[in-house]
């Protein structure tokens, strides 16, 4: 699909983001749940519940088949941080996996829909934050993490309380290329001291920088003044009559002057303590809701006029508040019909007098994927959830790649496969070809008597169903 611009999409993120063509978008910043173990409540003008979500996670929160996309032989550097975080859970139902499979299977399409001059930005606290960070080095590379950003989210002078542990103040901001093509555009902020700037003219306050080199410099008359200069003459005189010249003193040494108003002002690192958090906005009482200036500075770095901004967790649209002042394309995705609402609210109090308002479309309706998967293939994918990558037939974990679909019975009358998912299972290569035409019940027996399995998982298979002779 090719992204109309200014649209919000009312739906779960990941069939759009599947809808959307490769290599299409300059930036997608999301702000995704923060696996925090709460639920959200946001409230319109009248005091009635606008908009909620959920942030706890089981692997019943998410489609079981994503497990095996994410263990396909291309996603093995991701699947192996996936099984690093189960094992690290103590459970195969952990609120962390099942996390961190919700987003690694939207961050693998977020992925391919950047352009090569394209970024990522993904905001997040220091719980999942670890997590995070090493799906987004198995999915981008190491090498295409441009910057960890530290957001100090507390408005000064104001700390949680916090009797058991330190008060948690800050966000991060992780910032991935697509490629060594993508745009960085450096941000400044205003100084926060301006004691060098100790003089002042018409145009404003400056400071003087001496125009003397002595030594290495080259020596004439200016002026009346004889000393070694740091440029040519005909530099000093262009100066000069620029205005840019002064004498501190009568008669004595030439100063340029560097005026304020020029100046870029203090380079932006990545510790960013000058945006205070959200200020109350009427009728936008959204919990998690970031301040604009902070989204300003994210899409000023990462892109340029006319590019397009992907939040594929909108919210209350921030993103699309902050693109459209900048001059910049975007679309929205969000579970909550509120997030229209909110835009269009937003875009009539948030832009500049001199700035219209966009007609916002609005669809419900997911794109067709760009990449469609066969229904054997996503069979399989299921399966592998399922089981967890587990052979049935003789217990061992194995690699996506090392398994296959086998009919539980091989044929019926007449020879033909039967070919319903009831009668489908997965078993490992090695198993599969040692059952070959046989039933289940005889692989099970064979591998018991051979020493591949023992009695008690012998057991716990063939009470688990009926297996046909």
């Amino acid at each position: 699909m090719s992204v109309k611009p200014s649209t919000i999409f009312i739906s779960d993120n990941l069939p759009v983001l599947r809808g959307i063509e490769d290599a299409s978008v300059d930036l997608v910043y999301l702000d995704p749940p923060y696996n925090s173990n709460k639920s959200w409540v946001a409230f319109d003008d009248d005091g009635n519940v606008s908009a909620h979500f959920k942030d706890t996670w089981t692997l019943a929160d998410i489609d079981i088949a994503w497990w095996g996309r994410l263990a396909s032989k291309k996603n093995a550097k991701l699947y192996s941080v996936l099984r690093t975080v189960q094992d690290l859970d103590g459970s195969r139902n952990g609120k962390n996996i099942s996390y961190c499979v919700y987003m690694s299977i939207r961050l693998l399409e977020m992925h391919r829909i950047l352009k090569p001059s394209g970024a990522l930005v993904l905001q997040c606290d220091d719980v999942m934050g670890p997590h995070l960070r090493f799906v987004l080095d198995a999915i981008f590379g190491p090498k295409n993490m441009v910057n960890v950003v530290a957001w100090n989210r507390k408005p000064k002078g104001v700390g949680n309380i916090a009797k058991k542990q330190l008060p948690r103040s800050f966000d991060y901001i992780y910032y991935y290329r697509k490629s060594a093509k993508h745009k960085f555009r450096p941000q400044y902020r205003e100084y926060d001291d301006l004691s060098n700037y100790r003089f002042e003219d018409e145009k404003g306050k400056y400071y003087a920088v001496g125009m003397a080199k002595n030594g290495s410099g080259m020596l004439y008359e200016f002026e009346g003044v004889t000393r070694e200069w740091s440029c040519t003459e005909a530099k000093m005189r262009e100066l000069h009559a620029q205005g840019l010249l002064v004498q501190l003193k009568e008669g004595g040494l030439f100063y340029k002057k560097n005026y304020l108003s020029d100046a870029k002002g203090v380079l932006v690192g990545n510790f960013w303590d000058d945006i205070d958090a959200a200020e109350p906005l009427k009728g936008v009482d959204y919990p998690t809701r970031k301040p604009l200036e902070l989204l300003k500075r994210i899409i000023s770095m990462t892109t340029d006029r006319d590019d397009l901004v992907l939040d594929p967790f909108c919210g209350c649209a921030t993103t699309c508040v902050a693109a459209e002042v900048l001059g910049r394309e975007w679309v929205g995705i969000d579970l909550s019909s509120e997030a229209v609402v909110l835009v269009a609210k937003r875009m009539k109090v948030q832009l500049p007098g001199d700035m219209l308002s966009p007609k916002i479309n609005q669809r419900t309706r997911a794109p067709k994927p760009i990449h469609s998967i066969s229904s054997k293939e996503e069979l399989k994918n299921r399966m592998y959830g399922e089981c967890e990558g587990e052979c049935i037939g003789c217990g061992a974990w194995k690699p996506h790649s090392d398994m296959d679909v086998d009919h539980i019975i091989p044929r019926k009358t007449g020879d033909h496969e039967i070919e319903f998912d009831e009668n489908k299972q997965l078993l490992c290569r090695t198993c599969n070809n040692r059952k070959s035409n046989r039933s289940m019940k005889k692989l099970m027996e064979a591998n018991l008597r051979d020493g591949i399995i023992s009695k008690k998982y012998y057991d716990k298979v063939m009470k688990s169903r009926e297996w046909p002779e």
